[in-house]
């Protein structure tokens, strides 16, 4: 039996009504994009004349502090000509079981993610008059 024209076209919509219907459950049932998710906040503080210097430059009593987010990830930058450390201190010293210590040669750079709200001595070990403090709210 031959097929008019006019029955090839409504079989044409048909096929074209169920592919749209395809493609329409399809966009329902994908996972949406989150469009307020963005990377972790990062900040560098940077190791130079012997002074940690956090972006902004903000200081209390002398020391240099850094305001920063839960999550944030702080990486010290040590342009300096001497080694220095990135190292978690209490009271003035080294904190025995520190969460970080991070050596820095020359040109180095080390990270550390501060995951919890609180603040945090921050010290160099060969050179106890540089200090900063480090606030994570």
């Amino acid at each position: 039996m031959a097929t008019s024209p006019r029955t090839a076209r409504r079989g044409d919509w048909g096929i074209v009504t169920g592919l749209a219907l395809v493609l329409l459950a399809t966009a329902c049932t994908a996972p949406a994009a989150n469009p307020t998710s963005s990377p972790p906040p990062s900040v560098t503080v940077v190791l130079e004349e012997s002074t940690f210097v956090p972006p902004g430059g903000e200081a209390v009593d002398g020391v240099p502090v850094l305001t920063i987010p839960v999550g944030t990830t702080v990486t010290w930058s040590n342009v300096d000509l001497i080694d220095h450390t990135a190292t978690e201190y209490l009271n003035g010293f080294p904190k025995p079981d520190a969460r970080f210590d991070l050596e820095l040669a020359p040109g180095a750079s080390g990270s550390y993610t501060f995951d919890e709200a609180g603040t945090f001595e921050v010290g160099c070990v060969p050179h106890p008059a540089m200090q900063m403090r480090v606030i994570v709210e």
